[in-house]
């Protein structure tokens, strides 16, 4: 079991800087896990729940809650079978997804239930050159407060690579192809290329830095067919003595609005410090800075917001 609590500062909940709402806010996190190993297989299932509370802002209190299992089966040297399932009874926060721009038009987060079950079978030995996976997904979120209904079938077909050729570095490159069809035949369909890009640098036992980049089409949330969405994030992982270190992290997103005229660009900026403290074993403190910036071109949903936290992590 583990127990996560975090005090911190939003300078703008909504994120809408033409209607700017600020708060403390206080989160607690426990979180059970099982794992049940026989043989090469495993088992895994865990719950979580998460409540947060706004001091300033109470219509913006929230209750999550997330069950997960996962299975993971050798069934010979050369075939393997894992199977995840996850549900979510989740929110959006007020001012993202169907509220960006006009978040103070909802009195509540706009409360959602999710289910996400993706199957993977994998040919090939783990110590051999080569291998094949195939990936099958599906899954459904459905609002508490009535929203447009979206149903889509994606397929992706990726081929790539997996090193570790030094100590130093690590990493995999896969680019292939991505195509996503609507039931409803008013909106446009979208075929194009996909990528999946991830490098480790080990520069010191105690220093890593992680860069990964990707594609993904989302949902569109009321503007245009759906969501192009291209993301780049480094990050840096520094240890400065046996129990203290630092997190640098930087995001960039952009998401392209596509089809029925669209014409929107969002460019999306999240930069992250964090200063980690391992008090005991079990015990981690983080003092930690976020800020979050959107430029796009409808103006009147750009925003900046800084978030300042201070977290304790309890892990038995």
């Amino acid at each position: 079991p583990s127990l996560k609590a975090e005090f911190g500062h939003d300078d703008n909940l909504l994120r809408d800087d033409e209607n700017e709402v600020e708060s403390w806010k206080s989160t607690i996190a426990p979180e059970f896990i099982i794992v049940n190993s026989f043989g090469l297989n495993q088992i895994q299932a865990g719950y979580r729940v998460e409540r947060g509370d706004y001091f300033s802002s109470q219509q913006d209190n929230y209750t999550d809650h997330l069950l997960n299992f996962l299975g993971e089966f050798d069934l010979n040297a050369r075939n393997r079978f894992s199977l995840e399932a996850i549900y979510r009874d989740d929110h959006d926060d007020r001012g993202t997804s169907f509220t960006i721009g006009q978040g103070d038009t909802l009195a509540r987060p706009d409360q959602y239930k999710s289910t996400q079950v993706d199957a993977t079978y994998s040919y090939g030995a783990l110590t051999s050159k080569g291998r094949l996976d195939l990936n099958l997904g599906y899954g459904t979120r459905d609002y508490d407060i009535n929203t447009p209904i979206y149903r889509s079938e994606e397929i992706r077909t990726l081929v790539g690579v997996e090193w570790e050729t030094t100590a130093i570095t690590t990493g995999y490159v896969k680019v292939g192809h991505r195509r996503k069809d609507f039931d409803n035949g008013s909106r446009e369909n979208f075929s194009g290329l996909d990528w999946r890009v991830g490098i480790t640098w080990d520069l010191r036992t105690y220093s890593t830095i992680d860069v990964t980049t990707f594609t993904t089409t989302n949902e569109t949330n009321g503007v245009g067919d759906f969501i192009d969405t291209q993301t780049y994030r480094v990050s840096w992982d520094h240890e400065w003595l046996d129990r203290l270190s630092t997190t640098l992290r930087l995001a960039y997103s952009e998401d392209e609005y596509s089809g029925s005229g669209a014409t929107r660009v969002d460019d999306n900026i999240t930069a992250s410090a964090t200063l980690n403290y391992a008090m005991r074993r079990f015990l981690v403190i983080q003092a930690g800075y976020t800020f979050d910036k959107r430029n796009s071109t409808q103006n009147i949903i750009d925003f900046d917001r800084n978030i300042v936290s201070l977290t304790v992590n309890v892990t038995l």
